[in-house]
């Protein structure tokens, strides 16, 4: 059998992304045969869920430019590095915002929904909900916050799992304690937005930029390579993006 490649990339939050051609590059060279976006790929400031008066800015014009931005600088490079890899998307808590404005505005419904505004060729898959590489390794955005995120997943989801959502790397291992050849760990990778965007105004976090990739083999095995970008440069496979 062939390992199947993936590549996980997670929290964009466009337009506060970094610069991301040298992600797309390794893409193109990796060929993945399955691309993951793992949620908050958009920020969506327009439905942000924190604005205290959300009616001044459910805007469908500015959700629809947004849309535009992300076509532009997400979905048309990713067609591009791999056109024939299967994608995934996985809601975020950002992407979830826009259920929330639909839900207090239905004259919204039909126009701002991911289903009517991102390629027909992603499968979307909702919140909270992982979805499955094979019967041992799945992927969600993340459910958990705090110092100890990581052992909160693995124990929750009870299977080797990859996230995003804390803009952190963060692993834990939890091992059968009558089988010790049976184990899940639970790893967030980094993000891909700026690590101290406006919004944040200056305060202190422990964001990375980062990105995942690995491979999918025979009997549900896998492997998986957490990948550290420092000011858009990151070594992978070899070779020096930047």
């Amino acid at each position: 059998m062939i390992p199947k490649k993936f590549v996980f990339l997670v929290d964009m939050h466009v337009p506060f992304n970094i610069y991301l051609d040298p992600v797309y590059e390794f893409i193109q060279d990796f060929k993945p045969d399955i691309t993951i976006l793992g949620g908050d790929i958009g920020e969506f400031g327009p439905v942000n869920h924190w604005l205290a008066d959300q009616s001044k800015y459910l805007d469908t014009g500015i959700i629809i430019e947004h849309y535009a931005q992300l076509k532009l600088d997400v979905f048309n490079p990713i067609k591009k590095a791999t056109p024939k890899s299967e994608k995934i998307f996985l809601e975020g808590n950002h992407e979830n915002w826009i259920h929330l404005a639909t839900a207090q505005d239905p004259n919204l419904r039909g126009y701002i929904e991911l289903a009517k505004n991102i390629p027909s060729e992603y499968k979307i898959i909702p919140l909270n909900r992982p979805y499955r590489m094979n019967e041992n390794l799945a992927v969600i955005h993340g459910a958990y916050t705090g110092m100890y995120h990581a052992r909160q997943t693995v124990e929750a989801y009870m299977t080797s799992i990859l996230y995003g959502h804390n803009h952190t790397f963060q692993t834990f291992t939890k091992v059968s304690p009558i089988d010790n050849e049976r184990f899940y760990t639970a790893m967030s990778i980094g993000s891909l937005c700026e690590l101290n965007p406006g919004f944040m105004k200056n305060r202190p976090n422990a964001w990375i930029n980062g990105l995942a990739y690995g491979y999918l083999g025979e009997r549900n095995t896998f492997s998986v390579v957490s990948v550290v970008i420092v000011r858009n440069r990151f070594h992978a496979e070899g070779r020096y993006y930047k």
